[in-house]
C-alpha cells in the first residue's frame, strides 16, 4: 500500500481503507480507516479507526469499536510530512490490524 496525500479545506491529509478480515466476531462489513491529518491540538496525528459499513455510509460507535492514535509528530502539515507520517504507519499496518483484531476477541470472549 502507498501513501498519497491530499489537500482538502483543512490541509494535506491522507487515508486508506482496509478491509478486517479475520474478524472473531465474523462481521464482513468491517473496515480499518487510517488516516494523517493536521490536529488542533497535537500536531500532526495518524489515527486507527474501526467503521462498520452500513446502507447509508459507515458508523464508529464511540467507546466500544477500535480506534487508537498511532503517531503522533510537532512536524508542520505539509505534504511530504504527511506522506512519511502515514507511509511509516501502512509500514505496521499487520501490526495495527492485530491489535484491532484482538480488541475485538476480547469483545466475544467477555
Amino acid at each position: 500500500m502507498k501513501a498519497i496525500a491530499t489537500k482538502s479545506r483543512d490541509g494535506w491529509q491522507s487515508e486508506n481503507w482496509i478491509p478486517l478480515e479475520g474478524d472473531t466476531m465474523n462481521v464482513g462489513d468491517r473496515f480499518l480507516r487510517l488516516s494523517t491529518y493536521k490536529s488542533d491540538r497535537a500536531g500532526l496525528v495518524t489515527f486507527a479507526t474501526v467503521c462498520t459499513k452500513t446502507d447509508v455510509g459507515y458508523c464508529h460507535a464511540m467507546f466500544s469499536d477500535y480506534s487508537k492514535r498511532v503517531m503522533q509528530s510537532g512536524s508542520r502539515c505539509t505534504e511530504k510530512s504527511v506522506t512519511v507520517q502515514h507511509q511509516t504507519a501502512l509500514n505496521d499496518i499487520e501490526f495495527i490490524l492485530a491489535d484491532a483484531r484482538s480488541h475485538y476477541a476480547k469483545e466475544v470472549a467477555a
